[in-house]
């Protein structure tokens, strides 16, 4: 026979980050956003190598109605009392958060850009000396196998392979993973990094815990 009891998991409504997240939530469902399926469908990516918010979702971010967000998160707070007695809590944190979303939303993207940025000059550093005159038959293969990876690494950053809800880069997972938004592991650091291996390990790109690095 096994027996016990399991206790039931517990949440730190007085937790600052949580909270916040959730104001975020509140603040991005009153711009009536669809951040889609894949960063590019937030992110210009064809234009500045700063890869800014698309216009159009940039335009629609800055139209939302301040009242309405803060209507909301002050109802949102009133459902959860053991916020309003927490010491970081008070209206003007409240009306900061609200007015600081759009920054930090742009923000929360900067890891992403950051490893796309790298991938993508990885892919084009590449296919230079995959194409080069001067280079051996060895030099080559082994720039074409670093392109292929590279280009597969950009696949899953656009979120275009496997089950879309399910990969670290849906937008809303990764915002999530960022602490933009709340998560089931309510995380502040990314989890997961992109990583591009020597073609003598195994080609497997997703590395827990790890910083990006590059070959």
């Amino acid at each position: 026979m096994i027996a016990g009891a399991v206790s039931p998991a517990r949440m730190d409504l007085k937790n600052q980050d949580l909270v916040k997240a959730h104001i975020h939530s509140v603040w991005l469902a009153q711009t009536g956003v669809s951040l889609k399926n894949s960063v590019k469908d937030v992110l210009d990516l064809d234009g500045s190598a700063d890869y800014p918010i698309k216009p159009d979702i940039l335009s629609q971010l800055q139209r939302v109605s301040r009242h309405d967000v803060l209507s909301d998160a002050y109802a949102l707070i009133e459902r959860t009392p053991e916020v309003k007695t927490a010491r970081w809590h008070s209206a003007e944190w409240l009306e900061r958060v609200v007015d600081d979303s759009l920054t930090e939303f742009n923000d929360a993207f900067d890891y992403w850009r950051d490893i796309y940025r790298s991938t993508r000059h990885a892919a084009d550093t590449a296919y230079r000396e995959s194409v080069s005159p001067s280079a051996s038959r060895r030099k080559k293969d082994h720039a074409e196998r670093r392109e292929r990876q590279a280009l597969h690494e950009l696949s899953l950053l656009l979120n275009e392979t496997g089950d879309y809800m399910d990969a670290d880069f849906y937008p809303y997972r990764y915002l999530a993973s960022q602490g933009f938004l709340p998560g089931y592991n309510f995380t502040r650091l990314p989890v997961r990094a992109l990583t591009l291996r020597r073609p003598a390990e195994r080609s497997d790109s997703i590395h827990p815990t790890a910083r990006a690095s590059w070959a």
